[in-house]
Order: structure tokens, then sequence, then C-alpha cells
């Protein structure tokens, strides 16, 4: 059972088209939910690069979006016109190297995040402002010398949080009274940083 769907990306000097497979996938604390993963390199250089996705039938039904190895230094804009239900966005093994609040703010029913093994380097103050239903966030493996004490203080639902192999913190927690102890550790290490 999957569905293929073209994806298009543009800029002035980018255009990139590619393809994904529509399937069921089984995240973490969400269960089996229809994801569509993309099966190509995509590449964005440039902040603001909108990503497209050609129509299809099924798309109120894709709750997640899979970026697994990818050449995208900035976040993709425009994937709500399309998926407007995202449960669970994973990009990770890239090069991602920003992100932002406006980034994140169209996926307010967003419960899993994984951006494991990119290049990200701080994580800044209301980053998940528009997020309060995460229950999952993977930041492992990145290059994260800052991180803003107060970014997770209103993710209530928040029961893994993994940071290890970071500069800042080499932590990860699995249960969420261990998570408000490791969110603790994280105010105490960076609430001075002036970064």
């Amino acid at each position: 059972l999957f569905t293929l769907l073209l994806i298009t990306t543009s800029t002035l000097s980018l255009n990139v088209s590619t393809s994904c497979m529509i399937s069921l996938e089984d995240f973490k604390t969400i269960g089996e939910i229809s994801t569509c993963e993309v099966d190509t390199i995509v590449e964005i250089d440039s902040r603001g690069t909108e990503i497209s996705f050609e129509s299809y039938s099924n798309d109120d039904k894709v709750e997640a979006l899979k970026f697994e190895t990818h050449r995208m230094k900035f976040f993709p804009q425009g994937i709500n016109k399309t998926f407007t239900s995202l449960l669970a966005i994973y990009m990770n093994d890239g090069v991602l190297s920003e992100i932002h609040q406006a980034d994140l703010q169209p996926f307010t029913q967003l419960r899993y995040l994984d951006l494991f093994e990119n290049l990200l380097e701080v994580i800044e103050m209301d980053l998940f402002k528009y997020n309060k239903q995460l229950e999952v966030v993977w930041l492992s493996n990145n290059r994260i010398e800052h991180i803003a004490p107060t970014v997770f203080d209103h993710l209530n639902q928040l029961r893994h949080l993994y940071l290890m192999s970071n500069v800042s913190i080499q932590q990860s927690e699995t249960n969420r009274s261990h998570v408000l102890k490791l969110i603790a550790n994280v105010k105490e290490k960076c609430a001075n940083d002036k970064k």
C-alpha cells in the first residue's frame, strides 16, 4: 500500500523534483501513522526556499513527513500547504544548520520532531512556542552549543528528550520525570550563556 507523490522545490537558481512513498510507519508514542517518506535527496541552500508537493487525493491522511538523508541547510517552507495535519516530522542525517520558530509555527499538532544528526548549533528561545503537543524531541548528534534555557518550559507533554552528542549537553531521557530533570539541567548549564 503506497502512493507516489512528486515534490518540487524552487528558488531563483534551484529546481528539484523528488518523490515519496506513502506507507504506515510506527512512531514512538504516536503509534502507526500514514507517512510520506521522501525517497530522493532534497537539496536546499537558501533560507526561505519553498517546497511544494504535487496534489494528490489522500493529502489529509498523511500525518508524518520523513526526509532521511538530505542536503537541506534550512528548513523547507510550504510543507503545510499540502500536509495540514502533520503529527511527526523526521529530518535526520543531513546538513540542517538552523531552525526557527517560524519554521515550526504551522505545525501546531506536532507531537514528534526528529532532527537527529544534523549541523544545528543553537536552539533559540520560543522555538517550540506553537508546538505545545510535542512528546518526542530528537536533537542528538548535532553541534548544539547553546540551548535557550526556557525553550522546553511549556512542553507539558514532552516525554522523550534526546540531546546526546552535542557540544553543550550530553544527555537524553525517556520518561516525563527524568525529562523534567534534564530540562532543569539545561536551564542550569545555559542560563548564563549569552549566545
